[in-house]
């Protein structure tokens, strides 16, 4: 060290006083010592307070990156699930129609199958239901000379049997169907209100 009173440089460790000017120099000795661990200690504590923070940092940013990258694989994986139920749908809507279509066409009976009678039996219709009537609407008939029918769909009575009804061929359910907005067969009810566009 260097002497604080004389300015002597070169003083060695184990010198107690300067051997220029006799100053004893233990005290300056002590006062450097304490100086220099302080700030080795304040150094290291700056250096633990970066790291604390940078790591803070760090975490953070992984938390709320996986975090949103998570929740955008999810809200994918939810629309491509609705995607797929709509699809399916509208697959098992086509095949209830295809379905009917065939089991009319080729008078297949099968007790099992919904699609068979559109309509229930008449033994399990509720008496409180009041007589289905044919319902004809003048107010609503549209110009261009065409009649539209309002009926009432009657006990045991199929989308086939009411196009042969009034269009005299079974197969123009399909246009009951259109007309009506109708996309799955086995909605239609007793007393379900059916619009017949004739002479289209």
């Amino acid at each position: 060290m260097d002497c604080p009173i004389c300015s002597y440089k070169g003083i060695p460790e184990s010198a107690a006083k300067c051997p220029k000017c006799n100053s004893d120099i233990t005290a300056f000795r002590q006062i450097y010592a304490l100086r220099d661990s302080l700030k080795q200690k304040r150094n290291i504590i700056i250096a633990l307070v970066i790291v604390i923070i940078a790591m803070m940092a760090y975490v953070s940013y992984v938390f709320l990156f996986s975090d949103g990258l998570s929740g955008r694989y999810a809200r994918m994986e939810i629309q491509q699930k609705n995607s797929k139920i709509i699809n399916l749908s509208r697959e098992n809507a086509q095949l209830k129609t295809t379905l009917l279509d065939m089991q009319q066409k080729y008078g297949v009976s099968n007790s099992n199958s919904k699609f068979r009678k559109v309509i229930p039996s008449a033994s399990k219709i509720n008496k409180t239901i009041a007589k289905p009537t044919n319902d004809i609407s003048k107010s609503q008939q549209p110009k261009q000379q065409q009649k539209v029918k309002y009926y009432r769909v009657q006990a045991g009575e199929t989308l086939y049997s009411i196009a042969k009804k009034f269009y005299n061929e079974g197969s123009k359910y399909k246009k009951i169907m259109k007309d009506n907005n109708i996309t799955d067969p086995s909605e239609v009810k007793v007393g379900y209100k059916l619009k017949i566009i004739l002479n289209d």
